[in-house]
């Protein structure tokens, strides 16, 4: 058996086609490995993107209706406290006729009268004084301190209702802000 003949045998033809078919085959097999991979890099990115894009668009509506929910809450607040203030302005409008018609009050006397007590120039004490006490009886001063006082006490209370009217209307909104933004 010479070489020829050995090289142009059938069998060894059949080898040789057979191990080209399987490295044709496996060369077939990377490339489609690489194709997949490179397809399902695509996708990934693709998906990413899109999500991205999609996040990006909730944040800028989100960002828009948080902006427009505070600027609401901004006008509810000026709002709140431009009444707060004409109310204050009323308040100090009815101190100050409060504080006139006080002027025709007595003043306190510079030395302890006989119905003094303690050294201090109180009214005088009657039977009918001792009952109910409604501040009529009190000295120029005195009356007038009393009624800075709960003008004061006026004031607060309408910074308290303030504060109160705001902090109930903020936690509203941003209840009703967090039920619309919420997942299911």
């Amino acid at each position: 058996m010479t070489i020829s003949s050995f090289i142009f045998d059938w069998k060894v033809k059949l080898v040789g086609f057979v191990i080209l078919l399987v490295m044709a085959l496996s060369w077939h097999k990377v490339e489609v490995t690489k194709q997949v991979e490179a397809a399902k890099f695509e996708a990934k990115q693709e998906t990413r993107d899109e999500v991205a894009r999609k996040l990006a668009e909730q944040k800028k509506i989100l960002k828009k209706e948080s902006d427009d929910t505070q600027k609401a809450l901004e006008a509810t607040y000026r709002n709140q406290n431009k009444e707060k203030d004409e109310s204050y302005k009323r308040i100090i409008a009815e101190r100050d006729v409060a504080i006139k018609r006080l002027s025709d009050r007595p003043d306190r006397p510079v030395q302890p009268t006989p119905s003094s007590k303690y050294g201090l120039s109180l009214p005088a004490s009657t039977k009918e004084s001792t009952g109910y006490v409604d501040g009529s009886g009190l000295f120029r001063a005195d009356a007038v301190f009393l009624t800075r006082f709960s003008v004061r006490t006026e004031g607060l209370k309408l910074e308290l209702q303030g504060c109160y009217a705001a902090y109930d209307e903020a936690k509203r909104v941003l209840e009703e802000f967090k039920d619309k933004h919420s997942s299911p």
